[in-house]
C-alpha cells in the first residue's frame, strides 16, 4: 500500500503518531487533528462528489457549510473539519452514498 506525504504543514507534526488511510493510501498523522487538517496537508483539496454529481471540498473549515463530507469507517456523510483522526480510520473523499446504494436523485 502506498503512503501519502505530507507538504502543507507549517510546522512539524508534534504528538503520537497514528496511521489513517485515505482513500487507500496511509497518511502518517497525530492524535487531535482533523481529518480535514490532514487532508489539506496532503493535497486533497476536493473532498467528495456531492448529490448532485458535483466535486466539492471544504469551504467554511468550521462544520456550517457541509462542503467537507466523506465516508469515514463506513459511514457516509461525516463531517471532515470536524471528526478528530483516530489510528486506522479508514477515510473516502470520493463516495457517494446515493450511487453506492444504487438510489439515483
Amino acid at each position: 500500500m502506498n503512503q501519502i506525504h505530507r507538504t502543507g504543514d507549517i510546522t512539524p507534526i508534534e504528538g503520537k503518531k497514528l496511521i489513517v488511510q485515505v482513500d487507500g493510501q496511509k497518511v502518517e498523522t497525530v492524535s487531535g487533528e482533523t481529518v480535514l487538517s490532514v487532508m489539506m496537508t496532503t493535497g486533497i483539496r476536493e473532498v467528495m462528489e456531492n448529490d448532485h454529481k458535483v466535486n466539492c471540498g471544504a469551504y467554511c473549515g468550521m462544520g456550517v457549510c457541509h462542503c467537507c463530507h466523506v465516508k469515514i469507517n463506513g459511514r457516509y456523510k461525516q463531517r471532515a473539519c470536524q471528526t478528530i483522526v483516530e489510528s486506522n480510520m479508514d477515510i473516502q473523499t470520493q463516495a457517494n452514498r446515493f450511487q453506492d446504494v444504487g438510489v439515483d436523485k
